[in-house]
């Protein structure tokens, strides 16, 4: 639906995730069009955020709590559970961003606690490599 509006969560979590600059919760030009950009990613990718929603969010609560998103994670990482620190980490970065600790991942939150596991999977893997290749 083009026409879908934020709701005030969904507005909170843009102004945080936008309000780059000086964290003063006021978004200047250049920050609102990371917002407006950000809601439109969001969008575009709709579908596929009620896709994985659906998949997983067993309790229909409308957000990913921890077993929800280790399940997430399990897939996304090639079956390989993640350790439960390593899920932590990212329901403790990806959560909370609308400036309300939830205890669960949101819709408007997915993407990003997405990108943060791959991130944390490269940031890994560049560590493993580091160590197994490092000469004394």
């Amino acid at each position: 639906n083009d026409d879908e509006e934020p709701d005030a969560q969904d507005v909170a979590w843009l102004i945080r995730m936008a309000d780059l600059n000086d964290g003063d919760g006021l978004l200047d030009m250049d920050e609102l069009q990371v917002a407006i950009n950000t809601w439109n990613t969001y969008r575009q990718n709709k579908s596929n955020i009620d896709k994985v929603f659906a998949k997983y969010d067993a309790d229909n609560s409308g957000k990913l709590e921890f077993n929800e998103l280790k399940r997430m994670l399990t897939e996304l990482n090639g079956h390989v559970p993640p350790e439960n620190e390593e899920v932590m980490v990212i329901m403790r970065k990806a959560d909370g961003q609308d400036g309300l600790l939830e205890g669960g991942i949101r819709r408007m939150e997915v993407l990003h606690a997405i990108a943060l596991w791959y991130a944390h999977v490269e940031e890994v893997k560049s560590e493993m490599q580091s160590r197994c290749c490092t000469v004394s």
